[in-house]
């Protein structure tokens, strides 16, 4: 009974160790030979060795097949020329490799798999002259329309495909000769399907992908919610690149994608960039501000990136290889010798020492050592650097939290010192407020008296401003000879614009127009003065001229106005029945003069005399001669006095109306009488100034010669 139970264990031993061996075996350990070009007949018959165009392949080594154009010198370049126009071109060779199978090989429990580790860029598999899978996309001209470089390859094979004793193994491969997807990489097996479908398995990069991702969505709500840490942007950003980079790994997304060239050049841009990236979370992180360093590394990465899409991508790749030291000498300097150097110095600054610069430059060095391992990666699978970026995620991830942590204790120390502080303050303010009850009180008792003596005010200054219009003469005069219109327009209350007319019974003997200096009540004061004093002067000094009338009249203000800031500017004008006017002017604007026979206005001006104009009046100190200039106006001609709040005032855009304006306006009006002349006139400024408030005193007189 021993022995029979022993004999069964011995044979199911047997067994289940043959069935383990017939699950898959490496194609490589048989001659491979390889020869340029591709003819369907090398499907069905082994290589003939004795053709020099075959060659013999040298055995594999444990890292697998590496099989390419360039390393089987069937293209040579011995100049950079020849080199780029090999490199633009398509080329095709023959893979061969007859190999042995047995019964028990051939019993399969899933059915037969053919898996290869890399191979690429266009390719057709035949087993003993059956076509297995055709991935070739070739043009009439040579040229390569979809790339089709795939990663753990696994062939579903016909069992019919297969005999027992010798059989056939065929690959056609085609790509550009001196780029290293062109060819096959890696594994060769054949075997139970099931067995060799393990090896594409993805669940653990997908994971990974999951992971990263979800890392990058999260901290990029955390940048929305606080934009002031761009180190939440930063590693957002590594994050997204790490899941992408991952992701142009997996068999998933070539299995997807038809056009594998997309792949790899997501794969590679991201590859590019995660190390520019993290050191961008590192400045932020450190120094809060992206360092000369790091944004020269960005610019060359980018360079090398649109380099790798215009030539393929492999040899920029294999020169920017190397740039990864720089990110991890940058970080080992930055991070650790020079804070180390910093603390160790004998005047040494206890707070100068940062554990967040050298946990993040630790994190920066690990990325780098990652990326500089990963590189084979980008056509043969490795395992390690991923749990690396994991890692390298996680620390990150946890060095930002420690911050928020910080962070808040730090928010909660501070709350705690704000409630004693608020306690405090509370104390003060309801003593304050006591007080300001009673401030308030006495406030209102003065409010009220405040408001009597502004209602007060406010009745005297009505009162001011009826008086002083009383004095002004309401109308313009008109006789037989001359038309008379006058405009007052005051900003506010009293005005400092003054204007009076010199008649007596139908004579109409001429007028003054006055702008005194300032605003408010002791202007309007000044004006009252300086009007009643032209007056009296213009008819006791009839018998001289107009300028030496301005002299008196210069004379006496000087003497009222002691201790006065005031003075006044004022055009004087004397008419006569002939059609003759006399005009001196005391700095005041320049009258504008229309001719009946004119279509435009102009300032009216004495030929040849530059220094017409005397200075103003009432300042002691500028007691010059004042001058008159004479002239004749004819039927229908016009004049027009006016003060400086009419060229001076502005629209809503800070646009003065000035003389020219003026002029506009006098030029444009309708015929008519003065006043409907100085109407339109007096329209136009208004419409220019709508909108806009009125903040001098503006006073017009126009006369027309009948």
């Amino acid at each position: 009974m021993r022995q029979r139970s022993l004999s069964v264990l011995l044979f199911a031993v047997f067994t289940i160790t043959s069935f383990m061996h017939a699950q898959e075996f490496d194609l490589r350990t048989y001659q491979a030979y390889a020869r340029p070009g591709f003819s369907f007949d090398w499907t069905f018959f082994n290589p003939a060795t004795n053709e020099a165009a075959w060659v013999k392949l040298p055995a594999s080594t444990g890292s697998g097949l590496n099989i390419s154009v360039p390393g089987l010198g069937f293209v040579k370049a011995n100049t950079l020329m020849e080199y780029s126009a090999y490199s633009r071109g398509t080329r095709i060779f023959t893979l061969s490799i007859p190999f042995l199978l047995t019964e028990d090989q051939l019993r399969l429990r899933t059915g037969a798999g053919l898996y290869l580790g890399s191979i690429g860029q266009n390719w057709q598999i035949y087993l003993n002259g059956k076509l297995v899978r055709d991935e070739s996309y070739i043009l009439s001209d040579d040229s390569i329309k979809t790339e089709r470089t795939k990663r753990s390859v696994l062939l579903a094979i016909d069992q019919e495909f297969l005999h027992t004793g010798e059989n056939l193994l065929c690959i056609m491969m085609a790509g550009t000769p001196y780029s290293p997807s062109t060819g096959l990489k890696g594994e060769l097996l054949l075997g139970d399907y099931s067995v060799l479908n393990a090896k594409r398995n993805d669940l653990l990069k997908l994971i990974l992908i999951g992971i990263y991702a979800f890392f990058s969505l999260y901290h990029f709500i955390l940048f929305a919610m606080n934009r002031k840490n761009r180190a939440y942007l930063f590693f957002a950003i590594t994050s997204s690149l790490l899941a992408l980079f991952l992701l142009s790994q997996t068999n998933t997304a070539y299995d997807l994608v038809l056009n594998t060239r997309l792949i790899g050049d997501l794969g590679r841009l991201s590859y590019f960039f995660i190390a520019v990236s993290l050191m961008a979370f590192y400045d932020s992180s450190v120094r809060d501000s992206i360092s000369p360093f790091t944004r020269g590394y960005a610019m060359i990465t980018a360079l090398a990136s649109v380099l790798s899409m215009i030539s393929g991508g492999e040899l920029i790749v294999s020169i920017w290889h190397f740039t990864l030291f720089a990110p991890f000498g940058y970080a080992l300097l930055d991070g650790v010798i020079l804070p180390i150097n910093k603390l160790m110095s004998k005047n040494r600054d206890n707070n100068s020492f940062n554990i967040n610069s050298l946990v993040f430059s630790i994190l920066l060095m690990i990325c780098a050592v990652a990326l500089w391992f990963y590189a084979p990666a980008l056509t043969i699978n490795l395992p390690w650097p991923d749990f690396t970026f994991l890692l390298l995620a996680f620390g990150t991830a946890v060095t930002l939290a420690g911050q928020v942590v910080n962070a808040y204790r730090q928010g909660e120390n501070l709350g705690v010192m704000l409630s004693e502080r608020i306690e405090t303050r509370s104390r003060e303010l309801s003593r304050v407020v006591t007080e300001a009850e009673a401030l308030s009180s006495s406030l209102q008792d003065t409010r009220a008296r405040l408001g009597d003596m502004v209602e007060k005010s406010a009745s005297d200054m009505l009162l001011a401003t009826r008086v002083q219009r009383g004095f002004f003469p309401e109308t313009a005069p008109k006789n037989e000879v001359w038309d008379s219109a006058i405009g007052f327009f005051p900003a506010s209350g009293v005005s400092g614009d003054f204007y009076d007319f010199f008649s007596k019974g139908k004579s109409f003997d001429g007028f003054v127009l006055g702008d005194v200096s300032g605003h408010g009540i002791a202007s309007g004061l000044v004006a009252l003065l300086g009007r009643s004093i032209f007056y009296r002067n213009f008819y006791e000094l009839k018998n001289r001229s107009l300028g030496a009338m301005l002299e008196a009249i210069n004379s006496e203000l000087i003497n009222e106005l002691k201790g006065v800031d005031n003075f006044i500017t004022a055009a004087l004008l004397r008419l006569y029945a002939d059609g003759r006017v006399e005009y001196a002017s005391a700095a005041h604007t320049d009258l504008l003069y229309l001719g009946a026979d004119k279509t435009r206005a102009a300032s009216l001006r004495p030929k040849g005399v530059s220094d017409y104009k005397g200075p103003p009046l009432g300042r002691e100190g500028l007691e010059l001669p004042y001058s008159s200039v004479r002239f004749k106006l004819q039927s229908g001609d016009i004049l027009l006095a006016y003060t400086d709040g009419f060229d001076e005032a502005k629209n809503v855009d800070g646009q003065p109306f000035g003389v020219k304006g003026m002029l506009d306006a006098l030029s444009t009006a309708p015929e008519g009488d003065a006043a409907q002349i100085l109407d339109f006139i007096v329209r136009e400024w208004r419409f220019h100034i709508s909108g806009a408030a009125i903040t001098d005193d503006a006073a017009a007189i126009l006369i027309k010669k009948k």
